[in-house]
């Protein structure tokens, strides 16, 4: 009987000493995966690009290239297309959509400095190719996006930010999106 309660209070002693440590693998785990350096760059990639925006304080968006250049407006709560002081009323749902589409932009991965005119052509942001986007909100803030070409990646897009020379790789297809031609933006 005496070896019997002995073995059981042997089989508890080691069956808490496995349990102890289970739980400390659990906390260093969970300690390593927060702090891990993939996890700090995974929420910086997540931050917002265009800080302080709202798209319900969005007046104007103008969308230029090397050959057009139109204005995308809000004149009384109404959308309108302006190429050339011609004003035509704007498809609501897809500058609804754009709108949303730019609260969405987050900050990405740096691709590549910038600098270098072979990579800058690589990325789309060559004059003949990259779309310039003003962005203007109604508390006088301006934002600049230059769109360069969509990424390797499906649902990426390749980014400037205002004065920055940095490329970015989006998670979103901005570059898709961003139609050149104000006929595309028209309501039908």
């Amino acid at each position: 009987m005496k070896k019997v309660l002995s073995t059981l209070k042997d089989r508890k002693y080691i069956i808490m000493i496995l349990s102890t440590l289970l739980f400390l693998q659990i906390i260093l785990f969970i300690y390593f995966n927060m702090f891990s350096f993939e996890s700090v760059k995974s929420r910086a990639i997540g931050k917002k690009l265009l800080i302080g925006y709202n798209k319900d304080a969005v007046i104007s968006l103008k969308i230029s290239d090397q050959k057009n250049s139109f204005v995308i407006k809000k004149e009384n709560e109404t959308w309108f297309v302006d190429e050339k002081n011609i004003l035509a009323p704007a498809d609501l749902e897809k500058v609804n959509l754009y709108l949303e589409t730019l609260e969405k932009l987050n900050q990405g991965i740096i691709q590549d400095s910038g600098e270098d005119n072979e990579t800058i052509k690589k990325y789309g942001f060559a004059e003949e190719s990259v779309k310039k986007l003003i962005i203007k909100i109604s508390n006088n803030t301006e934002y600049t996006i230059y769109i360069g070409d969509p990424g390797k990646n499906y649902g990426t897009s390749y980014i400037k930010l205002n004065n920055q020379k940095a490329i970015r790789e989006l998670k979103s297809s901005i570059a898709a999106e961003t139609d050149k031609e104000s006929v595309k933006w028209a309501h039908r």
